[in-house]
């Protein structure tokens, strides 16, 4: 029984430090003619609260491009409790202001969160969704 114990606390020691602070959850892309709305759902799935700072990036890529472009970042989230939920959004109403890359018929978006020790997160979202 002890032998158990102690193999179950080595492997929870070498998991615990794959696990990141916030993660991002989903992405979710609303586009018009007129605008463009990319929400960003984060949560915090780790053993303790995330704290400041925490950065997340949005970068998109037109289909049949090899470049992502940074077209947002917050670093606006203070802390994270444990098995809560944040989200971000970027808003924009005018075509000319945005990237020319939401102009195509589809393209990707990236979001990366990054916590305060340096582990990040990412997640990708087509657009049409497939």
């Amino acid at each position: 029984m002890k032998y158990l114990s102690s193999l179950a606390l080595a492997f929870s020691l070498l998991i615990a430090p794959a696990l990141a602070d916030i993660e991002i959850g989903d992405i979710v892309i609303n586009r018009t003619d007129a605008s463009v709305n990319v929400r960003v759902n984060m949560h915090n799935p780790g053993p303790s609260t995330a704290r400041s700072p925490i950065m997340v990036r949005l970068y998109v890529q037109a289909e049949g491009s090899q470049d992502w472009r940074e077209v947002k970042s917050w670093s606006n989230i203070t802390k994270l409790a444990v098995g809560h939920r944040v989200a971000r959004d970027y808003f924009n109403d005018s075509p000319g202001d945005w990237d020319p890359a939401f102009n195509v018929p589809s393209f990707t978006v990236r979001a990366t969160a990054t916590s305060a020790d340096g582990r990040e997160s990412f997640f990708e979202q087509h657009f049409p969704s497939y």
